[in-house]
């Protein structure tokens, strides 16, 4: 865990095998990196329940209203920043984290609304005891095995296949 640049330069002196990273490789040439997208999906606002008006009016009833976001080093918290801009909601961010388990303890305190992948909305809910406020269709999650040059170690080929979802039939 740590910053991207620091991360593939640790992957290109072969101190790591894969990166798995929230955006693309771009700082490296083709040549010397190779993203595999592992996972796309959408994203779910949840809210504790003693928030759960703003499942009500979707997404205005975020406009000031307290929620809690990745900090803006991540791709999906530009994303949701530009959604927002687009949208011309202006909530309150109540805080901001790198750790999405942290995130998510925290939301369960009461603290304000959250967005998790919409393929762990259902888990979250539950374990959290949280409420479904929407799904923004625009915002796009995605998580990229970044990997060194264009040959792959079998067993870190073998990891990244073993992340990629099935596919839908």
């Amino acid at each position: 865990e740590g910053p991207l640049p620091s991360l593939l330069a640790d992957l290109e002196a072969r101190d790591l095998d894969v990166v798995l990273s929230d955006a693309p490789a771009a700082e490296l040439p083709p040549a010397r990196a190779t993203n595999t997208l592992l996972l796309e999906c959408g994203v779910t606002f949840l809210a504790p329940k003693g928030l759960a008006r703003l499942a009500r009016d979707f997404p205005r009833s975020l406009d000031g209203a307290p929620v809690l976001l990745p900090t803006p080093r991540a791709a999906i918290r530009r994303a949701l920043d530009a959604w927002f801009a687009a949208e011309g909601i202006r909530p309150v961010v109540v805080g901001e984290m790198d750790d999405g388990a942290l995130l998510a303890a925290v939301a369960a305190r009461g603290r304000g609304a959250f967005v998790v992948p919409s393929v762990v909305a259902d888990e979250a809910r539950r374990d959290l005891g949280a409420v479904v406020v929407g799904a923004p269709s625009s915002v796009r999650e995605r998580l990229f095995g970044i990997t060194a040059g264009r040959r792959r170690d079998p067993a870190v080929a073998a990891v990244l296949a073993g992340l990629r979802p099935p596919p839908v039939r």
